[in-house]
């Protein structure tokens, strides 16, 4: 889903991919604007360097990596819900239910936009010795 996503993203005809755009093409030299209504790069400066020599590949290439990346975290955090996670998201995105009160667009919205932050879960989910059990255990006194 995520390729497919990407390469809509990547020819124009998905939604624009604005936070991947950031990652994209920030000014090295000057990072970070001086006022956040300027709009700008907004993530740490090692994601800008270590982004930097992708450019030999260009947008379309990164876009289509990049939001299968963001499908790829979306997996390592939900595991086996991930496809009722999607199925959720692409059900609240035609009906949403404003009575829950979450923004339409927090379910997929963060991976179709390429937001980092999707990464950064799986970076931790990962990096958390047992996590595929530790939410699902309840705490006991040690013995």
């Amino acid at each position: 889903m995520g390729a497919l996503l990407g390469l809509a993203q990547a020819t124009g005809l998905g939604p624009s991919p604005f936070d991947a755009a950031a990652s994209w093409n920030p000014p090295l030299a000057h990072l970070y604007p001086a006022s956040w209504a300027d709009g700008g790069y907004l993530y740490p400066p090692p994601l800008a360097v270590l982004l930097a020599p992708l450019h030999a590949f260009g947008w379309g290439a990164f876009v289509v990596v990049w939001t299968t990346l963001q499908f790829g975290a979306l997996w390592v955090m939900a595991r086996r819900w991930a496809w009722l996670v999607l199925a959720a998201g692409v059900v609240y995105l035609i009906v949403p239910i404003p009575a829950l009160g979450i923004p339409a667009h927090s379910i997929l919205g963060y991976a179709a936009m390429g937001n980092v932050q999707l990464l950064i879960g799986a970076a931790v989910v990962r990096g958390t010795p047992a996590a595929a059990t530790s939410s699902a255990t309840v705490p006991t006194p040690a013995r």
